[in-house]
């Protein structure tokens, strides 16, 4: 009766042990697939000048559209070659969530309008909310054409808050840019797998 007992318990815990281990498998396959599917829309965006990096301050992924979506001064009026660039960039993005449909409702994406300092926070905020939505009203309808809810795409205006790091004149036109961040419920894009 001990040993009967013993070989149960044996036998439970290798059932136990196995289940684990299979699905710690498909857990790493789910997650490899993942990032050999990010690491080649990381390459389509490169091509498109779009920065992708790790944005330290949100989470997730950043893309920092600065020299192909600028904008005038006090404008938030989205050129022919920007929406061009934003059509080309979401279908990036949609290729790149259809490939991982099982986390399709585990992304925010949230698009960033930024400003210069040549206005004040009354005028920049507003201002940076309009360039925001205005990239986002071109992604969400790309995305309802495709057949992805578009929820998820959330624009934010920053005003002159976050300011490019790398451009010392506050009144640069590079700082009136839109950017995105990729953001998934886990930090699966985050592991660099290079």
């Amino acid at each position: 009766s001990y040993i009967d007992t013993m070989t149960a318990f044996g036998a439970i815990f290798l059932i136990l042990f196995l289940i684990m281990f299979i699905r710690a498998r498909n857990i790493d396959e789910k997650s490899e697939k993942l990032i050999n599917s990010w690491n080649l829309s990381r390459t389509e965006f490169e091509k498109l000048n779009a920065q992708p990096e790790i944005d330290t301050i949100f989470g997730g992924i950043k893309l920092t559209l600065a020299e192909k979506i600028l904008f005038k001064i006090n404008s938030a009026e989205i050129s022919d070659t920007g929406i061009a660039l934003i059509n080309h960039l979401s279908d990036i993005l949609i290729k790149f969530i259809k490939n991982n449909y099982q986390y399709k409702d585990a992304f925010r994406i949230t698009i960033g309008g930024h400003t210069d300092l040549s206005g004040s926070d009354e005028i920049n905020f507003p201002l940076s909310y309009r360039r925001a939505y205005n990239v986002s009203s071109i992604i969400k309808d790309k995305f309802s054409k495709r057949g992805l809810q578009s929820e998820n795409v959330v624009p934010i205006g920053y005003g002159s808050k976050y300011l490019r790091e790398n451009i010392l004149n506050p009144f640069d036109y590079r700082h009136r840019r839109i950017t995105i961040v990729i953001q998934l419920l886990s930090n699966e894009l985050l592991r660099d797998k290079n």
